[in-house]
């Protein structure tokens, strides 16, 4: 008797209304959130893949998706359905789904369905024992790619100033900044400075207007990167939706000059 398979979705998808809290003026109108899906056959999850392969609408369950409006789809495979699961143990449904979604059931199959991942699977391994390693201090996925996110912002301002010629030492963003001083020991000087110095240089330099950085997106950053701060869903969707537009439109603004 050949065993069934049973597929489980993640979709992350835009709506509107951006976190204008954390990131002040948005780059871009949409947030980033998503929605799961379970106990799929193999025939809907195709289904799925040919619409949004084909850019057309597609339907999972009774909700429609346009192909513009989706992320990333994740998918999930195992040999039984949720409520199986649920019956064979102690835990609630909703565990279990989260179990599914995470990992710990069944098998991401990811790049048999959805060959997005511009990852290799060696690469994978190493970040998923990274991830494994760090399970006891509370840190799960979301702190990894929010952490991702949130450095990368720091690494595009490092290489774009120095593609540019734009020097972010001290002395230089006291000028840009039109500061007496800087107040940080030696030569350290914080991101907040260096975004806003280079900031104003680019202006100067290509007519490339950045977003204000908030400081509620100061402390946010500071709670992730130096103080332990487990993200959730939401907030690491956000970080990664946020510096992904930033990015995007860096880049288009550059090329242009």
């Amino acid at each position: 008797m050949v065993e069934m398979a049973y597929y489980h979705l993640r979709i992350y998808y835009h709506y509107s209304n951006f976190w204008t809290k954390i990131f002040g003026t948005p780059i871009n109108s949409d947030f980033t959130t998503f929605i799961q899906f379970f106990n799929l056959s193999k025939k809907e999850v195709e289904e799925i893949k040919e619409g949004k392969e084909q850019d057309r609408p597609f339907w999972v369950g009774e909700r429609r998706f346009e192909p513009q409006e989706i992320v990333s789809i994740t998918v999930y495979e195992t040999s039984k359905k949720t409520s199986d699961y649920s019956a064979d143990s102690d835990m609630q449904l909703s565990e279990v789904m989260n179990w599914i979604m995470n990992g710990r059931i069944g098998k991401n199959v990811t790049k048999l369905f959805f060959p997005l991942s511009v990852i290799d699977e060696e690469a994978h391994s190493k970040i998923d024992d990274l991830i494994s390693a760090a399970k006891f201090l509370g840190l799960d996925e979301n702190w990894f790619i929010s952490t991702c996110a949130l450095q990368l912002q720091e690494t595009m301002i490092a290489r774009l100033s120095k593609n540019k010629g734009i020097l972010l030492d001290k002395e230089n963003i006291k000028k840009i900044l039109n500061k007496k001083e800087v107040k940080v020991p030696s030569e350290y000087v914080p991101f907040g400075e260096k975004y806003k110095a280079f900031s104003i240089a680019i202006k100067s330099l290509d007519d490339i207007i950045m977003p204000n950085l908030t400081l509620e997106l100061i402390r946010m950053r500071n709670d992730v990167l130096h103080n332990g701060y487990n993200p959730t869903t939401e907030e690491a969707t956000c970080f990664v939706s946020y510096t992904t537009d930033l990015l995007n439109r860096l880049n288009d603004s550059i090329e242009k000059h």
